[in-house]
């Protein structure tokens, strides 16, 4: 069986993942009291998330019940610095063979200290997803197979081109391609 880790993934306003009474329906994960953007629907509100198998499948401003295996305040002393980190409330979830860190608030993945705060070890798994537009390849190296980087689109993308801009002047580099940069050093003294 294929292990799969899936790290850091930053919820708004995530409150935590919380099991709910026994009467509600059971589901893989529960993402608990988190803000809910559907610019289809046109829904902005507080709702808890229903998720199985991969797949939302309830929208709910009651609480829902779910499983999750480990719930922290997120303090944490990162590996390379021993600065204190803090990722909000943060959870550990499996649903089968998938483990995901949940945290409220982001934090940079300079380092493994997320993993190792919250019991796990990279080194475990088959697979590692990690959502950071510059995760520190040296931490992995020695032992990671294969590097795959994906552009996911959001106001995190490392990929210029993707983003929104809106009010600067075009074209401008390095936004646009057709833009030839040519940098010139200039060298000011005090008089």
């Amino acid at each position: 069986m294929c292990r799969i880790a899936a790290f850091s993934l930053v919820l708004t306003a995530f409150a935590g993942v919380l099991c709910s009474p026994a009467w509600a329906e059971e589901y893989d994960i529960v993402l608990h009291q988190g803000r809910v953007l559907d610019p289809e629907s046109g829904l902005d509100a507080v709702r808890d998330v229903g998720i199985r198998q991969g797949v939302i499948q309830a929208l709910s401003p009651t609480p829902l019940r779910g499983q999750m295996r480990l719930l922290s305040d997120g303090r944490f002393l990162s590996e390379a610095f021993a600065d204190e980190w803090f990722s909000g409330k943060t959870a550990v979830i499996d649903v089968g063979a998938i483990t995901v860190v949940v945290t409220s608030r982001p934090v940079h993945l300079f380092d493994r200290a997320l993993f190792h705060a919250h019991g796990q070890d990279p080194k475990r798994f088959d697979v590692v997803v990690i959502k950071s537009p510059n995760p520190q390849r040296h931490m992995y190296r020695e032992w990671c197979k294969h590097f795959l980087f994906v552009d996911a689109p959001g106001s995190t993308s490392a990929n210029l081109q993707r983003l929104p801009y809106r009010k600067c002047p075009r074209p401008i580099f390095p936004l646009d391609r057709e833009v030839v940069f040519t940098p010139e050093a200039s060298v000011f003294t005090r008089p």
